[in-house]
């Protein structure tokens, strides 16, 4: 596995004002919001291994209906810096601006809409919570998929769909897992890419992970995998940036 260098984000004139304005007792606040929040995931990542298979995408209903995303609004540029990364590292490996891309697990649509910024169009969705759905801006995305991942069921995406798969804030215990790759193999063209980060904080899955990924390399289905340091929250957390090519 290869490994290049750190990507960070220069901030536009408006974004350094906007971080510039945010108070240390706004930033932890935000900081121990995130904390709950992980908190509670992991408890449905857990109560979704041992009882409902289902709970982790009834947490995300249930956080988005109650508007989770906009309790903190105006604190989410510390969050968006790191999906504009992932959108830029997705733009300097796509060269064609009508490749067909797939948002994976794209919750409220941030990392279609920086994606878009970057002039790419063809952009599709896979969501399975139903209330995140309601979020999506709907001139982002031309084709939305609303279902679960299944590491043994494929899914209804045809073979061959996809120039590249791209997923923020989605590769983790519970969520997106090492199993889930053979289907995204499938549903990605041949010489594919899959762009998506790792928090440091999950620094253990991010370990069995890679494990999984070099068994994808060694048997074929993969042709390289690199990595890169990155941000992942503005300023309290970073995260490597897999970038991987199919076969």
């Amino acid at each position: 596995m290869a490994t290049v260098q750190s990507r960070r984000v220069n901030l536009t004139e408006e974004e350094n004002t906007i971080v510039s304005r945010i108070s240390a007792n706004e930033f932890i606040t935000y900081v121990n919001y995130q904390e709950e929040q992980r908190a509670e995931m992991l408890k449905a990542v857990n109560h979704s291994k041992n009882e409902d298979s289902k709970s982790v995408t009834v947490y995300y209903d249930n956080e988005a209906a109650e508007d989770w995303y906009q309790k903190y609004e105006h604190l989410d540029i510390l969050y968006i810096i790191g999906v504009r990364i992932i959108a830029e590292v997705m733009e300097s490996q796509v060269q064609v601006k009508q490749a067909r891309i797939l948002d994976v697990a794209a919750g409220t649509g941030l990392t279609g809409i920086e994606v878009t910024k970057l002039g790419f169009e063809n952009i599709d969705a896979l969501e399975p919570s139903e209330e995140m759905l309601k979020k999506l801006p709907r001139n982002v995305y031309k084709n939305i998929y609303k279902e679960e991942l299944d590491p043994v069921k494929q899914s209804n995406i045809p073979n061959n769909s996809y120039d590249c798969l791209v997923s923020t804030g989605s590769v983790l215990e519970g969520h997106i897992e090492g199993a889930h790759f053979s289907e995204f193999v499938r549903i990605l063209k041949p010489g594919g890419l899959i762009i998506f980060n790792v928090s440091d904080r999950y620094s253990d899955f991010r370990e069995r992970l890679e494990d999984d990924l070099q068994a994808l390399m060694e048997d074929g289905s993969l042709e390289s995998v690199t990595k890169q340091r990155s941000v992942y929250f503005y300023n309290f957390e970073d995260a490597n940036i897999y970038t991987i090519r199919t076969a």
